[in-house]
């Protein structure tokens, strides 16, 4: 949830979202191509370009991994200290 003072909240737990989800919302993304422009129209190249189809691939595969990485992996090495970071806030 975006903030008051614009920063963000998070309503769930950090090992329920991944970090596209977090990108996705902040950045306002309405798709993972990289052949579109912000307007979600494909490069006016996009027929004529012999790299299009590689970097598309390169680009699915590296989305497909952020889908699946949680803020919990990304943020934290250690699922413990997770449970002790959260023990603190909750003794505060």
């Amino acid at each position: 949830a975006k903030g008051t003072k614009g920063g963000y909240r998070l309503l769930k737990p950090l090992q329920q979202i991944t970090y596209m989800q977090l990108v996705r919302m902040i950045e306002e993304i309405k798709s993972d191509s990289l052949c579109e422009n912000g307007k979600g129209e494909l490069c006016e190249l996009f027929g004529l370009c012999n790299i299009s189809g590689p970097m598309e691939r390169l680009n699915r595969k590296i989305i497909d991994y952020l889908d699946k990485l949680t803020l919990q992996e990304l943020l934290l090495e250690d699922p413990a200290s997770l449970t002790k970071m959260m023990e603190r806030v909750h003794e505060h």
